[in-house]
């Protein structure tokens, strides 16, 4: 038998209100009933082979924690089932954060080639600073020698998102109209660029 069966649902809905309150002996006692549930739950194979063998049983108190203070007694789940699935969930979270993390990184360490390290072969995407400031400075320029009627409309569309039959509702004109605006626009400005 494990050890939190021991109290009947009423008697555990009160002691998990008590620690929702921050009891802490009323989130010891619970701690010690679901210590089992919680020990099993992160100590799947899944989170070894993903080196989360140290940081699951962490992950898996701070679930249980989370999970005291979001139960509702009044929805007719046993608090156990709750917190299985609470602490599944965080633990499945951080192993699918841990994944991705490990896919969009590399460490320079890790050897790509025999030649080198995986980050002698990118190439620097940073962008120059100069060039980036001469860039702004011609699209300044180009947006200048727009009329108002266009620079409205680049603004509306790209910095607000708004779609062409909004923009051309609140200028009072066809949606066609302002689809030959902003073509023109875009022209005008590549033309100067």
């Amino acid at each position: 038998m494990s050890p939190y069966n021991q109290l009947d649902k009423a008697a555990e809905d009160a002691l998990i209100a008590r620690a929702a309150r921050h009891d802490a002996a009323a989130s010891h006692q619970l701690y010690h009933y679901y210590h089992a549930l919680l020990a099993k739950e992160a100590h799947q194979r899944y989170l070894a082979a993903a080196g989360l063998r140290d940081e699951a049983e962490g992950i898996a108190g701070l679930a249980f924690a989370e999970a005291i203070a979001a139960y509702d007694a009044t929805r007719g789940v046993h608090f156990a089932a709750f917190l299985q699935h609470r602490v599944k969930m965080a633990l499945y979270t951080a192993f699918c954060r841990l994944r991705r993390y490990l896919r969009r990184t590399s460490h320079p360490d890790q050897d790509c080639t025999a030649d080198g390290s995986l980050w002698d072969l990118l190439p620097d995407s940073a962008p120059i600073p100069e060039a980036q400031l001469c860039r702004r400075q011609q699209l300044r320029q180009a947006i200048h020698c727009l009329t108002a009627k266009e620079k409205a409309v680049l603004c509306l569309i790209y910095l607000y998102g708004l779609p062409q039959t909004t923009i051309a509702a609140r200028l009072h004109v066809t949606r066609q109209a302002i689809s030959k605006l902003h073509r023109q626009s875009l022209q005008k400005m590549r033309q100067l660029l």
